[in-house]
């Protein structure tokens, strides 16, 4: 008896002696929490940093430009890119959190005494209180982007991930008398125009040369608004095989749900967007949203075999960084390169344009396929393509159904390609099948492969997910 009660006295001891190592545990982490963030706060304090609104930051532009007092300074805008997407992936918090991490990492290599504003959802700006040289500013915006593009935590699974930066710089001097508040954030706006062109993590400092080549800047925040307000979207449309029915591979399709002219078809605006350098950064966002859909096909349907395409312009592949911010975002999604398809028009494949033979090249090198889009019938380029042999798919131009439809097709030269095709080891679509009549006829004569409304319209992915789909194999 004597011995059971003193077997419950120590484990009573034991048991308060870990309640005790617990609380001292906790206690000891809230006490690291709040020292953490007093320190946040002295380093703030220290650097006299406080968030203002935009009522106040703007009202603080116009009496520094306007007001009794004028004074010289320069402004930094810091834009967290695709900033939708994470929080989308990640979150509110997580989210809160990467941008808080752009705003603290950002102020700590300014100059004492700089004021931030959270300007835009999505956007930082950091008043300076002194006019700072081209130079000057440049330095300042390399640095900011030095420590802001690091990894933070995205809360899944440790995952991390670094914020990407679009940055754009200005400075007003004082005795610029004819600058007014308006003309001094459109300045800034146009760096952040360009910079978001050229590409993600850089920078511009604004010049007047700047608003005389880039004096379609508008049209960068007309995209950037379009995208926020989900008014660009993707559309997916199947490839078949016309003999077994199976999907071989879903083509992404841009659409663009305009608030005033209604859906655009990619024909009414993608050579707006090429002619204003918008192409590249919108055909990135618009690549990305693929791999986000096909990620989530391949986790429901993990033995699938159905490729993913989408087009890249002769202009896209006249980008020398576009194949490193594909494979990028590739990689981000861990989303096997196998599978996803790029098409290119049969000029991008077929002639001698340097830096868009270098990059295709270096897609095949890196494991992407690769499609020759709207291709003639033309003997010439019939013998060129077998020669190039680095295509997967050959996807016939729609003059050749609509010529079956007439009654007039050139079974000649298709019959000359579907040979090349077997000796290169590459896929022939014909596409815009409209009817079963165009179908039957161009099964007739051989072709395995099509597309178009009789086989399946554009639609929402949502619309494909619940089907498991096949792929045949070359043949």
């Amino acid at each position: 008896m004597f011995g059971q009660l003193l077997a419950m006295h120590i484990g009573l001891k034991i048991f308060l002696l870990i309640i005790f190592l617990i609380a001292v545990i906790a206690a000891s982490f809230f006490l690291f929490l709040g020292i953490k963030k007093d320190h946040k706060k002295h380093i703030y304090a220290r650097r006299n940093l406080k968030d203002a609104k935009r009522e106040e930051f703007d009202g603080l532009l116009k009496e520094w430009i306007e007001g009794e007092e004028a004074r010289s300074f320069s402004l930094i805008f810091v834009e967290f890119n695709a900033a939708k997407e994470f929080k989308d992936n990640y979150g509110e918090d997580r989210y809160a959190w990467a941008l808080a991490s752009i705003r603290e990492k950002v102020a700590s290599v300014l100059p004492k005494g700089s004021k931030v504003c959270l300007y835009e959802y999505d956007t930082y700006a950091f008043l300076i209180e002194r006019e700072l040289s081209r130079i000057e500013l440049s330095d300042y915006a390399a640095l900011c982007i030095s420590k802001a593009h690091v990894p933070v935590s995205c809360g899944k699974g440790k995952k991390k991930e670094a914020p990407d930066l679009v940055i754009g710089a200005a400075s007003y001097d004082v005795n610029d008398v004819d600058m007014t508040v308006e003309d001094l954030l459109r300045n800034v706006e146009v760096a952040l125009a360009v910079s978001g062109r050229t590409g993600l993590n850089d920078f511009v400092v604004f010049g007047q040369e700047l608003l005389e080549s880039h004096s379609d800047y508008h049209y960068y925040r007309e995209l950037k608004d379009a995208i926020n307000a989900n008014e660009f979207v993707l559309c997916f449309q199947p490839i078949c095989n016309l003999f077994e029915g199976d999907t071989i591979a879903y083509e992404a399709m841009f659409r663009w749900k305009h608030g005033k002219f209604g859906v655009l078809r990619p024909e009414k605006f993608i050579h707006v967007i090429e002619r204003s350098c918008d192409i590249n950064w919108v055909g990135l966002w618009a690549y990305e949203q693929m791999i986000i859909e096909c990620k989530k096909f391949r986790k429901l349907h993990p033995n699938s075999k159905v490729a993913f395409s989408i087009n890249l312009t002769v202009r896209q592949l006249s980008d020398a960084k576009i194949c490193d911010e594909i494979y990028r975002i590739t990689m981000k999604y861990d989303v096997p390169v196998k599978g996803i398809c790029f098409e290119v028009g049969e000029s991008a494949v077929l002639e001698r344009n340097v830096m868009v033979a270098e990059n295709i090249e270096k897609l095949v090198q890196c494991g992407f396929m690769i499609a020759v889009d709207d291709f003639s019938l033309d003997g010439n380029a019939i013998a060129r393509l077998g020669t190039r042999r680095m295509c997967d798919w050959v996807k016939l131009g729609k003059g050749f159904t609509e010529s079956v439809q007439d009654g007039d097709p050139d079974i000649k030269n298709m019959q000359m390609l579907l040979e090349c095709a077997h000796a290169g080891n590459f896929l022939v679509i014909a596409q815009d099948i409209k009817d079963s009549i165009t179908e039957e006829f161009i099964k007739r004569i051989g072709i395995v492969y099509g597309q178009g409304y009789h086989l399946g319209k554009p639609q929402s992915f949502e619309n494909y997910t619940k089907r498991t789909e096949t792929v045949a194999e070359k043949q």
